[in-house]
């Protein structure tokens, strides 16, 4: 960077005494200049200019004072003063264009060079080099390279292409805001949380220098908007239009969000109210408002599997927390999700050993060692035999739900009906011990707790009935499950074998006969059979 010493012709004159001179103002800001003190040497070419405001060669010195420190925008209105006072001025024009370039303004430098040139003949203006042509428009060429990267959808390319473009600014020049919109939009088109977080931060520093930014408005509200935040980001879109109420971008903007708000806020509602199928339906619709929208589709993927896993459509449910968590990778709650569908769905081992990864990567949540205990629990309790599937039955079933089960399967699987099935036998014995465990409110509780498995210490027989428990209830208990007359004394049909047992009350004697197959001894009274093999 140079100044001009050469006095102003036809300038200098002595004015009166005390007066300032120009030509004695320049030479000074020109020493300042020299050693580097950039601010004093602008205080002198001000004073000049001040005493000589038609002096050309002041405000091109004073153009080159501002441009070495920094400030490019004083420095190209100086330039285009001298410009109109002394037209055509082949320093005036190289500063310029540098000017121009060093604010990311390449496409004017190169028109400017362009245009002086064709005042030439054709002819390089002197002192305007190859270099001084080429920086322009390498700077050109890597913006509408980002423009063009940022029109395909790649945003890693269009951060590249920005990068190379900023190297070329001049020292301390701010980002041109096109640029930086750029680089918030190509981060948004990225969409992680860090890229999300990069766009932040550019619109932030935006409107921190005019909060009344249409454009930098928008783009916060497009962020927000991104992240799942459709209420925050509908505020930004009106605040938008209340600044330029012919924004169309904002009012476009604004629509989308309110109706995917509205939707996803509807199947909300209907989950709430346990209408579940009605909640899945408007989830459904909510995803096929935006499908670029990966922060808010994430949520509604994950909202959607707890609704199909409420309908126990678990493969599916199981699917859209893969949908969630491929738009979101960092979406905790769609991997605690994914852990209780497997678990529902019977998977415990794959559940417990992702309630564990997720535990590895969130060590501080403290909710977690919990979960992982109660689905090793109920991992171990899948292990056993599961009496509610062996009677066909769901887990919430009623007292009456079980015994009808209990009498369908037991007429299904008795050996005597099925002698040609070598695995009747086994089934029968499961069906009886299914009952025996769910008839009974103590042990279904233990059992659907998996406090059976661990023994009760109250249990004097291992399986079969409690010490504490009276035969005569029992027998009553079952001869009310079947509708039938239970005689404790005795029986008139046919008795193979009479059995003696001592209870609290005294002997009871009860007919009993042994199957054939099973081997096991039966209270038979017709067709009905109930198993007391507990007892040998």
């Amino acid at each position: 960077m140079d100044v001009d010493n050469e006095a102003a012709s036809g300038n200098v004159q002595a004015g009166p005494v005390g007066a300032l001179n120009p030509e004695a103002c320049k030479d000074l800001g020109n020493n300042f200049f020299k050693k580097k003190n950039y601010t004093s040497a602008i205080a002198e070419y001000t004073k000049a200019i001040s005493a000589d405001p038609l002096n050309a060669t002041y405000f091109n010195n004073r153009a080159a004072a501002y441009m070495s420190n920094g400030d490019y925008r004083m420095a190209l209105e100086d330039c285009r003063e001298a410009d109109r006072l002394q037209p055509g001025v082949d320093k005036t024009l190289l500063r310029m264009s540098r000017i121009l370039t060093s604010m990311g303004r390449p496409s004017e430098a190169i028109e400017l060079l362009d245009t002086y040139s064709s005042t030439q003949n054709g002819q390089t203006p002197k002192g305007i080099s190859a270099s001084d042509r080429s920086l322009p428009q390498q700077m050109l060429s890597h913006i509408q390279s980002a423009e063009s990267s940022l029109s395909s959808g790649s945003g890693s390319m269009t951060l590249y292409a920005l990068d190379r473009a900023e190297r070329m600014l001049g020292n301390g020049a701010e980002v041109p805001k096109k640029w930086r919109l750029m680089r918030a939009e190509a981060n948004l088109k990225i969409g992680n949380v860090n890229s999300l977080g990069e766009a932040q931060n550019v619109v932030m520093s935006l409107l921190r220098q005019n909060s009344k930014d249409p454009d930098a408005l928008v783009m916060r509200g497009r962020i927000l908007y991104a992240q799942g935040e459709n209420a925050k980001a509908a505020q930004h879109f009106q605040e938008a239009l209340r600044c330029d109420p012919d924004f169309k971008d904002a009012r476009v903007y604004l629509k989308r969000a309110k109706e995917l708000d509205k939707k996803k806020e509807m199947g909300n509602e209907a989950f709430k109210k346990n209408d579940f199928e009605n909640a899945r339906i408007l989830y459904s619709e909510a995803l096929g408002v935006d499908p670029e929208n990966k922060g808010t589709n994430a949520k509604i993927y994950q909202n959607r599997a707890m609704t199909l896993a409420k309908l126990k459509y678990y493969d599916d449910a199981i699917s859209d927390c893969d949908a969630a968590l491929k738009l979101d990778p960092t979406y905790t709650k769609a991997k605690r999700t994914r852990a209780k569908v497997l678990g529902q769905a019977g998977k415990w081992e794959e559940a417990v050993r992702e309630l564990k990864a997720l535990y590895d990567s969130n060590p501080q949540d403290g909710t977690l060692p919990k979960e992982i205990r109660q689905a090793e629990l109920e991992l171990k309790k899948s292990l056993r035999k599961d009496y509610y599937k062996i009677l066909g039955i769901e887990k919430d079933a009623s007292e009456q739900q079980i015994k009808k089960a209990y009498r369908q399967m037991a007429i299904k699987w008795h050996p005597d009906k099925n002698p040609d099935n070598p695995n009747a036998d086994a089934k029968f014995k499961d069906i009886g011990e299914a009952y025996e465990t769910l008839s009974d409110m103590h042990k279904r509780d233990r059992y659907d707790r998996g406090l059976d498995i661990e023994p009760d210490p109250n249990e004097m027989f291992g399986g079969g009935m409690g010490g504490g428990i009276d035969p005569s209830v029992l027998f009553a208990a079952m001869g009310k499950l079947f509708e039938i007359p239970v005689r404790i004394n005795g029986y008139r049909g046919r008795i193979d074998l009479t059995v003696s047992l001592t209870s609290r009350r005294g002997w009871w004697r009860f007919p009993f006969w042994r199957c054939s197959r099973c081997k096991s001894f039966w209270w038979i009274r017709g067709w009905w059979s109930f198993p007391w093999r507990s007892l040998f």
